[in-house]
């Protein structure tokens, strides 16, 4: 049997949640209180909340109590953040408003929302101190090449922590080169981690989403100051939409420069429609079906598989399945972290996961810290 080479890890929204990064829960206030500040222009303050987001809350909390069984929504703090995106998506997807469609990047709240997002996470991730790095220094020392990890955040911590510690990587798995023939093969050499960002990045910028063609969009008139290099390094497949997404530098001056209507960075806004949307990143999930096997270990950091990410079970089912194929025999591990601390959290998650075998399985419910990536790694080869 081939020699397991690398681990996979699945990371969500309990990997950055220590960096202090809002959970969904806490998103939705964060992005109301925002969108409440008052702006100034031509000498008249305005809030993009009174002229955006209220009208689109009160269709949606009209749509949601005259069309829901249960609880009615009293106050918009009540809403549902991934309900009330899904509600946009698919009257944009849809064009269910006509004429009054804004752009192909969506409606002015989709946009909007996308953007508070990513301000949001880039404040926060901002004021880490080098007390709160040490913790992604530590995750990404224990790393190997080849190692693979499926993140489904927006931020940048993780890719930041393996710039500082001068691990080379890549946002794609597959590495093209030329073969002396000329042909463009597979690097089967490659010693990159590989850190696959399912959901998009607040530091991408792609050149066909989430852009709207206007002149006001400051990606049209100055990218270039932005210092955009493309997600794919070397060859790529000529049909690949990766090649249309771009990682910035200055992304603090993109976020405060671009009009937020307009352009937003390229990330999957938390809704339960996003597949809808996926077609430009389906390139992470090509061929991911033979993962698995050949692992040695296992690793779910801070991803509950949330309803709104429903679309994921399916691959991580077969990911699952093709790591127990062989782990028994070679007693490889999947590890779960999370933050449960009742019984009742921790039954109701290994629920959610029934597909997991508890045989070659452990659970970490207090959290991601150091001691429990010590405890992970300790029988780890490097």
């Amino acid at each position: 049997m081939k020699a397991p080479e690398y681990n996979i890890f699945i990371i969500g929204a309990g990997f950055s949640h220590p960096a202090g990064i809002p959970l969904a829960t806490d998103l939705w206030k964060c992005i109301l209180q925002k969108s409440k500040e008052k702006l100034k222009r031509n000498n008249v303050e305005y809030s993009l909340y009174e002229n955006i987001l209220k009208p689109d809350i009160d269709s949606f909390i009209a749509y949601y109590n005259g069309s829901k069984n249960g609880q009615h929504i009293k106050y918009e703090n009540d809403i549902e953040l991934e309900s009330f995106i899904s509600y946009l998506d698919i009257e944009a997807y849809l064009g269910l408003l006509g004429s009054k469609h804004w752009s192909a990047a969506g409606n002015q709240s989709q946009i909007l929302i996308r953007n508070y997002i990513a301000k949001i996470i880039y404040e926060k991730q901002s004021r880490m101190t080098s007390s709160d790095k040490l913790l992604y220094d530590k995750f990404v020392s224990l790393l190997r090449p080849k190692d693979l990890i499926l993140t489904f955040n927006y931020d940048t911590i993780l890719e930041e922590a393996l710039e500082r510690n001068n691990i080379p990587f890549a946002f794609y798995w597959e590495k093209l080169k030329k073969n002396k023939d000329g042909e463009i093969i597979l690097d089967i050499k490659n010693e990159d981690v590989i850190l696959l960002k399912m959901h998009g990045s607040i530091d991408w910028i792609s050149d066909k989403h989430f852009v709207s063609a206007s002149s006001l969009a400051i990606w049209n008139r100055e990218k270039k100051i932005f210092n955009p290099k493309c997600i794919i390094k070397g060859y790529t497949r000529k049909n690949n939409e990766l090649r249309c997404i771009y990682r910035i530098s200055r992304l603090s001056e993109y976020l405060s420069m671009n009009e937020p209507v307009v352009e937003s960075p390229f990330i999957m806004s938390p809704s339960f429609n996003k597949i809808v949307y996926l077609n430009p990143l389906k390139e992470f999930w090509h061929g991911f079906i033979g993962n698995g096997q050949w692992s040695e270990r296992l690793i779910f950091i801070g991803f509950s598989l949330p309803e709104h990410d429903e679309y994921i079970r399916q691959p991580l089912y077969y990911l699952v399945k093709n790591f127990e194929s062989s782990a028994k025999e070679d007693n490889r591990r999947i590890s779960i972290v999370d933050y449960k601390i009742s019984s009742r959290d921790q039954n109701k998650f290994k629920a959610n996961y029934r597909f997991l075998n508890e045989e070659i399985t452990d659970f970490y419910f207090e959290g991601f810290s150091e001691a429990i990536l010590n405890l992970i790694f300790k029988d780890v080869k490097k």
